[in-house]
């Protein structure tokens, strides 16, 4: 997991549906890391 400061020693495990846990970080990378310009352009 990300925290302030960098990474944590904390992982977090995602269980369940490939599909399900790709969507999950997927969310995660966008609310902890901010979508960079190329990923904002190809929102639609």
């Amino acid at each position: 997991m990300f925290g302030i400061g960098g990474l944590t020693k904390n992982k977090l495990n995602l269980v369940g549906e490939r599909d399900v846990v790709e969507q999950m970080l997927r969310l995660m990378n966008i609310a902890l890391l901010v979508p960079d310009r190329a990923e904002f352009e190809a929102w639609d």
